[in-house]
C-alpha cells in the first residue's frame, strides 16, 4: 500500500477549522483503507524518502499551501491538492467600520499582500528554507497560486460550484482534466455514538445555535442584530477567526440578553448541543459549504443557511435559505426555524449522501492512479 503524507496548516490545532475536521476525516478513512498515514505541519519533522504522495490543503492559505506544493516539487513526489477554495476579495467590505479598516481600503492590494508575504516569511523563514524558497518567490500572489495548482497530479474540490468558480479565476490554466470533485463528508457513526449521552451544561430551555469561526464571512453581526424581539435564545459557539477579533468584540456588544456565546468546546459535546437544540442557522455570505450543517442535520436539527452555490448544491432543498445581505431576512429564516422540527427528510439525504465511507470512496482510484 502507498504511503500518504497529509500536510496540515501549521495553525490547525489553535484554530481548527472545516479544513482541519475535513482533514481528520480523511486521515482516518485512509487509515481504515489500509494505507499508512502521516499528518503534519513542520517540514523539518519529515522524511519524504518515505512517502509515495502527498496531499495539500487550502489554496486560500497561498503562502502555506505554495509551500507544501514546492516541498513535494523539490523531493518529486506526486500531490493531490484540496483547494477549499473562493475568491473572498469582496468580503473586505462586510463587517463594522473602523478605522484600520478604511485605511487598508486606500492602501493598494499589492502593498497589503507584500506586507503579508513578509509577516509570513519572518514567522517561517526555517520552513521556507527547508522548501528552498527564496522571499522573491513568494512575492506574487498569482505566481503562488498558478503553481500550486499547475504542480498538482489531482485537483479535489469539495464541490461542482467550487470547481466552476476555479476553472473562472484561473481560465488560463489548463487544469480541467485534473479536476475531480470530492464531497466534504462527516462520520455518521461518530456523531450518533456522541449523542447518546446527555451533556453537563446549563443550556437555555428553547434556543438555536450557530456554530463557527467568528468572522465577516460567517455573517454573525447580522445575525445577533436579527435576534431583535424573538422569543427565542442563541447560542454562538466558536472564537473569533484570526484576525477577526474586534468584529467578534463588535458582535458581543450587539448581541441583546439572549444571545449566550461558548468559545471553545470538545466536538463530542457540541453533538450533544445540536441534539437539544431546535435548529442550527450559519446565515453565512459564502460556505464551501459548512461542515457543521451536516453535522447539524444528523443530531436531528433543521438547518437554516445563506444563500450561496456550494450550500444549494449540498443542501438542496431540504434546508430553509435566506439572503444573508438581509437582516429582515435571517429574522425570518429564525422564524422558520422556530416553526418546524424533526426534519427527517434532511438526516436521511446527509446520511445517504455524505458519510465519509460513500464520499472518499472516489478518493481511492485517484490514490492508485498516480
Amino acid at each position: 500500500m502507498k504511503r500518504i503524507l497529509i500536510l496540515d496548516r501549521s495553525s490547525s490545532k489553535a484554530f481548527s477549522g472545516g479544513d482541519t475536521v475535513q482533514i481528520g476525516y480523511i486521515y482516518k478513512f485512509l487509515c481504515d483503507m489500509g494505507y499508512v498515514v502521516d499528518r503534519y505541519s513542520n517540514l523539518a519533522e519529515i522524511d519524504l524518502l518515505k512517502y509515495d504522495l502527498g496531499f495539500v490543503f487550502n489554496l486560500t492559505n497561498r503562502n502555506e499551501a505554495y509551500l507544501h506544493a514546492q516541498f513535494f516539487k523539490n523531493h518529486k513526489t506526486p500531490y493531490i491538492l484540496f483547494p477549499v477554495y473562493w475568491d473572498f476579495d469582496f468580503f473586505q467590505d462586510i463587517g463594522p467600520w473602523n478605522l484600520k479598516k478604511t485605511i487598508k481600503k486606500l492602501i493598494p492590494k499589492s502593498i497589503l499582500e507584500l506586507r503579508s508575504t513578509f509577516k509570513y516569511a519572518s514567522s517561517n523563514y526555517s520552513q521556507l528554507k527547508l522548501a528552498k524558497i527564496k522571499i522573491l518567490d513568494i512575492l506574487s500572489v498569482r505566481n503562488k497560486e498558478n503553481f500550486i495548482l499547475e504542480n498538482a497530479h489531482f485537483i479535489c474540490p469539495n464541490s461542482n460550484a467550487e470547481k466552476d468558480h476555479i476553472l473562472r479565476k484561473f481560465s488560463q490554466l489548463k487544469i480541467d482534466s485534473k479536476m475531480n470533485v470530492i464531497f466534504n463528508c462527516i462520520n455518521i457513526d461518530e456523531i450518533k455514538n456522541s449523542i447518546l449521552e446527555e451533556i453537563e451544561l446549563e443550556l437555555p430551555e428553547n434556543f438555536i445555535c450557530c456554530i463557527g469561526g467568528i468572522g465577516p464571512r460567517k455573517n454573525q453581526l447580522n445575525l445577533v442584530r436579527a435576534m431583535d424581539g424573538l422569543d427565542v435564545d442563541l447560542l454562538i459557539i466558536g472564537k473569533p477567526s484570526i484576525g477577526c477579533e474586534k468584529y467578534y468584540d463588535k458582535v458581543k456588544a450587539v448581541a441583546n440578553k439572549r444571545v449566550h456565546f461558548l468559545e471553545a468546546i470538545p466536538r463530542k459535546n457540541v453533538f450533544k448541543i445540536l441534539k437539544r437544540a431546535i435548529g442550527h442557522i450559519q446565515p453565512s455570505y459564502i460556505e464551501t459549504p459548512g461542515l457543521v450543517s451536516l453535522e447539524a442535520a444528523i443530531c436531528g436539527c433543521n438547518v437554516g443557511v445563506g444563500l450561496s452555490a456550494p450550500v444549494q448544491e449540498y443542501f438542496e432543498e431540504f434546508v430553509e435559505y435566506c439572503n444573508p445581505h438581509s437582516i429582515e431576512a435571517i429574522r425570518g429564516l429564525l422564524e422558520r426555524l422556530l416553526c418546524s422540527r424533526n426534519n427527517d427528510d434532511l438526516c436521511r439525504h446527509v446520511e445517504s449522501k455524505f458519510n465519509c465511507h460513500v464520499v472518499l470512496n472516489p478518493l481511492i482510484s485517484l490514490i492508485e492512479n498516480i
